[in-house]
């Protein structure tokens, strides 16, 4: 079947602060670039300003980016963040308030039988509008798992068995599956194909200057007690010769850690400061967690590619017998302990490590919508 349409549903925008649309917008330029017609379904108005978007790429959307929090109640969403998700899970989701309004508004009749719909999870709500979408303009669709919807450990699981079931109904019904880590790939469908989230290798080019002063940084979230460990205070405090700079949503971790000396807390940068960031720093951190269940064996986060792109030495803390701890290892750029590395002691594995650029997935990605 020559497909040549494509419509790619993330509720998340360039210009949000969640970085899950980074994925389905690369893919979208991509596919825009090889000749494709591509639609964009999203919730807020797209901001051009920040990320790179190919002209041709048509974008719809519910809502301008300045009344975004006018559709949702305030109250809605902070139950949902504090004590929903702990109570219930995932399932009382707010943005069930607006599929309604997205049905209503989006309108894809111009778009051949032909064309391939791909909804990308999280949150869950964006499985049910794909597969809505599906039956209102006679598309097949592709369901995309970024996270584990069934069985993740970010949510309670007292309405585990609703989620199973919806998630068995969505699979049943897709033309393919496809997810972002390879223990997930079972979970999900005997046929679920691996196409990971990788690193845009573009954003990794050109000369760096290495930081003079030695300087271990983390990015990301930090959102559970068990990331700061006493192992991460303990070698915080035997190093004093190096400064802990942590980016990203770490609010746990600066109430555990400020107040060290060599201790730092930035906040959100963005996303190229990021990349340069990592780049030149002496070591990244990754604080690993142990393989208690198959959604944390799973959890490969972009900055773990991002790492790997970097190509400085990576802290990694945690269970050496971890997936994660295996994954990263191949790439000969893992250290266990800071140290001063001689010249010619760090070898990237090149060869490993390019294979996870978002390149490469978008390749393979291509081909199995193609032999569909």
């Amino acid at each position: 079947m020559a497909i040549k349409n494509i419509v790619f549903l993330c509720l998340y925008s360039p210009g949000d602060k969640n970085v899950g649309y980074r994925r389905c917008l690369f893919f979208a330029n991509a596919f825009a670039r090889d000749g494709y017609r591509v639609h964009y379904i999203t919730l807020n108005a797209p901001d051009y300003s920040g990320d790179f978007i190919e002209e041709s790429i048509c974008f719809h959307y519910v809502r301008q980016r300045d009344s975004i929090d006018q559709d949702i109640p305030s109250l809605f969403k902070t139950l949902k963040r504090f004590v929903l998700v702990k109570l219930i899970g995932q399932l009382p989701d707010p943005r069930l308030l607006l599929v309604r309004k997205i049905l209503q508004k989006i309108n894809l009749k111009l778009c051949p039988k032909e064309t391939i719909l791909i909804g990308s999870h999280p949150p869950w709500v964006a499985f049910l509008i794909t597969y809505l979408l599906s039956k209102k303009f006679g598309f097949t669709y592709i369901l995309d798992f970024r996270d584990l919807f069934y069985g993740s450990h970010l949510f309670s699981k007292r309405l585990a068995f609703i989620e199973r079931s919806l998630q068995k109904f969505f699979v049943s019904r897709a033309v393919l599956s496809v997810t972002v880590s390879r223990p997930w790939c079972g979970e999900i469908s005997d046929d679920c194909i691996l196409v990971s989230n990788g690193f845009d290798g573009r954003k990794f080019t050109g000369n760096v200057t290495l930081n003079k002063t030695n300087i271990v940084r983390y990015f990301g979230s930090i959102l559970h007690d068990d990331r700061v460990s006493d192992t991460l205070k303990d070698v915080i405090l035997r190093n004093s010769s190096y400064n802990f700079e942590f980016y990203g949503n770490c609010e746990l971790a600066f109430n555990i850690l400020n107040g060290m000396e060599n201790v730092k807390f930035y906040g959100f940068v963005p996303y190229e400061e990021a990349i340069g960031l990592m780049r030149s720093a002496s070591f990244n951190l990754v604080l690993g967690a142990s393989d208690i269940d198959v959604s944390r064996k799973g959890m490969l986060q972009t900055k773990i590619y991002e790492y790997m792109a970097a190509r400085r030495p990576i802290l990694y803390l945690g269970d050496r017998q971890s997936y994660q701890y295996r994954f990263l290892k191949k790439s000969n750029l893992v250290f266990d302990s800071l140290q001063p590395l001689s010249k010619g002691e760090l070898q990237p594995n090149d060869e490993y490590i390019n294979q996870w650029s978002r390149s490469y997935s978008y390749e393979y990605l291509k081909k199995n919508i193609e032999n569909l």
